[in-house]
């Protein structure tokens, strides 16, 4: 084109005829941007950002459709008395957070964002798919993209300072992700500060072996700051998940920090997300910028800020005294809290009287039970009746130390509910629940009633019962299978974990390192397959024979999990008595197998294939864990269980294993 003095183009027709968008249109910054505005509303000594000359790194051990991921977010569960934290609030102090929370992952949440620096002129925030990527993971997870969702989310708080972070925020983000099997990590920041402290706990998972990703808005801070995936997407902050109703531009944000994820090959490995926001670019010019704010705007803000700072000190000062005060709380100290009943029989008359089982004038005669380590267990005599209190205690009676939730007493309870529904004859009944005491009180079945683990060991075997039980359990699975109300009702993902994985598999795996891989495996498998009511604890010890067949008792690891463990935890005490008693070895091995031919028969909800393999596979970790975990079978001599602990590492190592593969070698190893 011929140019005169009179036809010369602008700057900006150059750039349009070129292509260019306008200097303008590049990431704000944010560090700077946020120095000038509280400079401007009237606060000296500039806020100083993380920086590090270096970042750590760790490569993704699998294949990511092989991985168990989780998610970290700095946004808070929605609490209707804390004020307006909805679309279009403003910031809300009152909704702070100031420790680190879980949440669980199997169920959706409403959380919100109530940050004091995110963008809420140009973004609706009416989505919370954009700042909380769980229901896209799970569609990935779906999809076979990743290998599985970790049983818990985490929130992390932004209020404390970098070192508080660093020290206790990071330790902690870092122990519940080892407890829960996690393999992986995105994080998705929100506010500036949210980019910092999740740059931080990034950093520290992957010094400490967990490889992740950030997505996140604020581009400078988080390359200040220094960590080793970052996946950027320049959007107004609150967007790190992707564009508000567009599921479109959620998957591939996501499914684009996942490929960062996966081939990233050094630390401060930054990709930007192609999508752009908007056409116009007006927004970055809008964020926190002095310039477009009026004094009398400026004044109103500062009074507006003031007000919501004493606010969140106040909630800060009195949610982290309690927060202290019970991690101050020693072991011995919450044993002595307890109210342990066991020299107490004032306080069981009481509860008695209370669920009006008995009269409070009455004669009351009180007999402790033996058997079980997790639970006080009473006989009780009234004028009318016999019961069984029940209470859950707080350090197991076992060699090693053994902590355990008391609040699990609840679970067994609506799992003897809900069981009495599908198979009444199969349960006690449960009359009455103390609350105070953790305790409650059920139909007591005498003398006539005998312990199926006594009968075995005396080499007094039962056939049908095994076959009994097979049905039952299988019935129960069935009719609890994929329903999503028991799911959210028996998530209890951390006791299950502190009663049945951490002191089985996790404490072999302690004691094995060259099977930990194997056993860690099987604890996230077993994690991740939330399918059935599980009862936790299908052992003879806890069946009574009565004269309709087997009764199932002490269900305190009621959890909605993996059937798998059920099979896999009650063929386990067939193999180690057949061990333990050469001579019932054939009648021992024949019950295993009618077992599991009764339970398969029931099977509703997946292959039985698929079911049967996770059966085979879980069952040598267990048989491993009597040996050498936190509740190591107490008849096995020194010389059995070392046999047990060959033939179990030996099925350990084996990727194809099959139940008919244990059942036959254990055979060549026991049989007389």
């Amino acid at each position: 084109m011929f140019m005169t003095e009179e036809t010369k183009l602008s700057q900006a027709d150059v750039d349009q005829l070129l292509g260019f968008v306008s200097d303008d249109d590049q990431p704000i910054r944010y560090m700077q941007r946020t120095r000038d505005w509280y400079l401007g509303l009237g606060y000296g000594n500039p806020y100083r950002w993380a920086h590090f000359a270096d970042a750590p790194f760790t490569p993704l051990r699998k294949p990511l459709k092989d991985t168990c991921v989780t998610i970290i977010t700095t946004a808070a569960p929605y609490h209707p008395d804390k004020g307006n934290q909805g679309p279009g609030s403003t910031y809300n102090s009152a909704a702070k957070f100031f420790t680190v929370y879980s949440g669980a992952t199997n169920i959706d949440h409403d959380l919100r964002v109530s940050h004091v620096a995110v963008d809420r002129k140009h973004t609706s925030m009416q989505d919370s798919n954009t700042w909380f990527a769980l229901p896209m993971l799970r569609e990935l997870a779906r999809d076979k993209i990743i290998g599985s969702i970790a049983p818990f989310f985490y929130g992390a708080p932004t209020n404390r300072s970098q070192r508080h972070t660093i020290e206790v925020d990071a330790p902690e983000v870092l122990k519940r992700c080892r407890a829960d099997g996690v393999e992986a990590v995105v994080l998705t920041p929100n506010c500036p500060v949210c980019h910092q402290t999740l740059s931080l706990i990034a950093r520290y998972l992957e010094a400490n072996g967990i490889p992740t990703v950030l997505m996140g808005c604020a581009k400078d801070i988080v390359e200040h700051c220094g960590v080793p995936r970052f996946m950027f997407s320049d959007f107004p902050l609150g967007n790190s998940a992707g564009k508000p109703h567009d599921l479109a531009s959620q998957r591939q944000t996501l499914e684009l920090a996942f490929k960062v994820l996966e081939t990233a090959v050094v630390a401060r490995t930054t990709v930007q997300s192609p999508q752009r926001w908007s056409q116009s670019h007006e927004w970055k010019l809008d964020y926190a910028n002095i310039e477009r704010v009026s004094p009398e705007e400026l004044i109103r803000l500062k009074q507006e800020f003031d007000k919501g700072k004493e606010v969140a000190q106040n909630l800060r000062d009195k949610q982290l005294g309690v927060a202290e005060k019970q991690s101050a709380v020693t072991h011995t100290q919450v044993v002595d809290v307890f109210k342990d009943l066991a020299n107490n029989p004032a306080a069981i008359k009481r509860i008695l009287s209370n669920l009006n089982l008995a009269q409070d004038d009455e004669t009351v005669t009180i007999t402790a039970l033996a058997g079980g380590v997790s639970s006080n267990i009473f006989q009780i005599t009234t004028q009318q009746a016999q019961y069984c209190l029940k209470q859950a205690l707080p350090q197991l009676k076992v060699a090693k130390q053994w902590l355990a939730p008391v609040d699990r007493v609840f679970a067994e309870i609506a799992w003897l509910q809900t069981a009495a529904k599908i198979a009444p004859q199969a349960v006690p009944q449960v009359l009455g629940i103390d609350q105070e005491s953790k305790s409650f009180v059920m139909q007591y079945l005498g003398e006539e009633y005998l312990n199926w683990k006594t009968e075995l060991l005396a080499g007094r075997l039962a056939a049908k019962v095994a076959t009994q039980l097979g049905h039952i359990v299988g019935q129960i699975h069935s009719q609890t299978a994929l329903k999503e109300d028991l799911a959210k009702q028996f998530a209890n993902y951390a006791t299950f974990y502190a009663i049945r994985l951490e002191p089985y598999l996790e404490e072999a795996a302690r004691q094995h390192p060259e099977l930990s891989a194997r056993l860690k495996a099987l604890i996230v498998r077993t994690q991740h397959n939330p399918k059935v009511l599980v009862h936790g604890d299908v052992s003879p010890k806890n069946i009574l024979l009565g004269p309709e067949g087997p009764i199932l008792l002490d269900a305190e690891c009621a959890w909605y999990g993996d059937p798998a463990f059920d099979i896999a935890f009650c063929l386990n005490h067939f193999f180690l008595k057949a061990a333990h008693l050469p001579q019932a070895h054939a009648g021992l091995m024949q019950n295993a197998q009618d077992f599991l031919n009764a339970y398969l028969q029931e099977i509703t909800w997946e292959p039985v294939p698929a079911l049967e393999y996770r059966i085979a596979s879980l069952l040598p970790g267990l048989m491993l864990a009597r040996v050498d975990g936190k509740s190591p079978a107490e008849y096995l001599t020194a010389t059995c269980g070392a046999r047990v602990r060959k033939l179990a590492s030996e099925f350990l190592k084996q990727d194809d294993i099959s139940f008919s593969t244990i059942h036959t070698r254990w055979g060549q190893e026991f049989a007389q």
